[in-house]
């Protein structure tokens, strides 16, 4: 629960038969969106999950796992709770196979302009994507939706600004 400060638990999401959130700590740095319960305390702190930015899917459990962690929540897996999770089977119903890639990958950069600081930019996991981008032939794709960002950097400015403003009142209410 909130008062413990635990903001969400995932569920173990087992995807292509593999372990979809691994972490080498007790807590996650981010849930999972198919399966996830969050205590009403900690929603109304966090806030809701951002459906207009990331419209129509893919990486508002990332933006909001992310807000959750800078105010100072943890994230848990129930490894009790396991969900065989069928990638892409609802959007692969509106969006092609690459039409839906296409969306994670640009949600994804989108996610980074808007909440990461340079700390997070000069992680690992961004080399290791762009190493894994040119591996599996989307290297392109990857350079698109960094450009398709920094297109975007008036929305990316003012989605900063909001959620710095937001963290700074989810701390004050996480500590009274």
């Amino acid at each position: 629960n909130s008062e413990s400060g635990i903001a969400a638990v995932s569920s173990n999401i087992i995807e292509n038969g593999v372990e979809a959130l691994t972490s080498q700590v007790k807590y996650l740095k981010h849930i999972h969106g198919c399966s996830v319960i969050i205590p009403k305390k900690a929603w109304e702190i966090i806030g809701e999950v951002d459906e207009v930015t990331f419209f129509p899917a893919y990486a508002e459990e990332l933006d909001w796992s992310y807000r959750a962690r800078n105010i100072g929540f943890k994230l848990l897996k129930s490894n009790k709770s396991i969900v065989i999770h069928q990638v892409g089977q609802t959007s692969e119903k509106n969006l092609s196979k690459k039409g839906t890639q296409r969306l994670r990958i640009f949600h994804r950069v989108l996610f980074r302009f808007i909440n990461y600081n340079l700390h997070d930019w000069l992680s690992k996991a961004l080399v290791l994507e762009f190493y894994s981008a040119l591996k599996e032939r989307n290297f392109l794709l990857l350079m698109k939706a960094y450009l398709y960002s920094l297109l975007k950097i008036r929305l990316i400015i003012k989605q900063r600004r909001i959620r710095s403003q937001n963290t700074l009142k989810g701390i004050k209410l996480l500590n009274k």
